[in-house]
């Protein structure tokens, strides 16, 4: 489609580079890099449920985990990092203080049991914040952990 309509394709990969989307990339996890956060520890809602290690039955409409978290005494832009498995890659609305701020592309990870993460930045006001991840489509993915890393601004006090 690319060649047959190159033009087209050049305006949507413009309006790509706008959208809140973002495409992850996957990664090795490892151990904690800033504050880890449970997922299974959140509060789930929309058919979510908590197993040993992780938040399952996310392909359910409207299944969502909250949790909160700390955007320390300045806020700020954190580093979040998202450990997580699908067999067949996920679609997932970040919402944060109840505002939607991204799309997450979830990559496949090789399975139900390759536990893969990825990584991107959330904005965080100061002190206390709900991060909410919600099911956007109908692919599934077991939630495992998020790790937040302060800004640097923060980390060098």
């Amino acid at each position: 489609v690319i060649e047959e309509h190159p033009k087209l394709a050049e305006r949507l990969i413009a309006l790509l580079s706008q959208s809140t989307n973002q495409t992850m990339v996957l990664f090795e996890p490892a151990p904690p890099n800033g504050t880890r956060y449970e997922l299974e520890t959140g509060e789930l809602s929309g058919g979510a449920n908590a197993g040993s290690r992780h938040v399952g039955n996310m392909q359910t409409p409207g299944a969502a985990v909250a949790i909160d978290v700390d955007g320390g005494a300045d806020g700020g832009d954190f580093e979040l990092v998202l450990g997580y498995a699908s067999g067949g890659g996920a679609n997932c609305s970040l919402v944060v203080g109840g505002a939607q701020q991204s799309i997450l592309l979830l990559p496949k990870t090789g399975g139900w049991q390759t536990y893969k993460a990825v990584k991107l930045t959330v904005a965080l006001k100061p002190g206390n914040n709900k991060i909410e991840i919600r099911n956007a489509g109908r692919s599934g993915v077991n939630l495992d952990y998020l790790d937040l890393k302060p800004p640097k601004k923060q980390r060098n006090k």
